[in-house]
């Protein structure tokens, strides 16, 4: 019997697509069946680190910054649309990574698609308060002085969703128009594990 060959993958960071500062990698694999279906970096704190000063950098760069909030939101509607577009294709990765019935997968895909729409509707507009989602999900601003906990900076918008859905951590790193979205679940007292 042939060996099936692994598809290796790297950390995207930065706009570049670069391997663990350690070189060390580890096996994804295939629930169903227990075979290896893909190989990515085995990131440690010195890949978190220069991810979190990149992404800093970026933040601080006026192109994305200074750029008007429609257009963002029209950046942020594309990628929306390209996820839709591409749903069956990502569902069925989903369904492979993490042995889920491939319409929760295909359900999870299309949440993540609005998720992104969503920000875009809302990225030239600042609202302050509860922030109606379809379902039984809720965002909210939550104004605290800078530094002060559960958020570094005020206006930063909370989440809260449901646990198991491996596309919805790309929502965390969306950029809204008014702060870097620096939380997430694990972060909040509220989240359930």
């Amino acid at each position: 019997m042939e060996a099936k060959t692994v598809q290796a993958y790297q950390m995207f960071v930065g706009g570049k697509w670069i391997p663990s500062h350690s070189g060390r990698v580890y096996p994804v694999s295939n629930p169903a069946q227990g075979s290896a279906i893909a190989e990515v970096p085995r990131g440690d704190a010195r890949d978190v680190a220069f991810a979190i000063e990149t992404a800093k950098a970026a933040f601080a760069e006026p192109s994305w910054r200074g750029m008007d909030p429609s257009k963002r939101g029209r950046i942020l509607y594309k990628i929306g649309q390209t996820i839709r577009e591409k749903i069956e294709e990502l569902a069925r990765v989903e369904t492979i990574n993490n042995g889920k019935p491939i319409g929760q997968s295909k359900g999870d895909v299309a949440y993540a698609a609005r998720l992104f729409e969503y920000y875009a509707g809302l990225a030239d507009k600042f609202h302050g308060e509860t922030i109606p989602l379809p379902g039984s999900r809720l965002d909210y601003t939550l104004r605290s002085r800078s530094g002060s906990p559960p958020t570094s900076s005020p206006g930063t918008i909370q989440s809260l969703s449901p646990q198991g859905v491996s596309l919805l951590p790309l929502r965390w790193a969306t950029p809204s128009s008014r702060s870097p979205r620096r939380s997430h679940p694990s972060h909040s007292s509220s989240w359930r594990r």
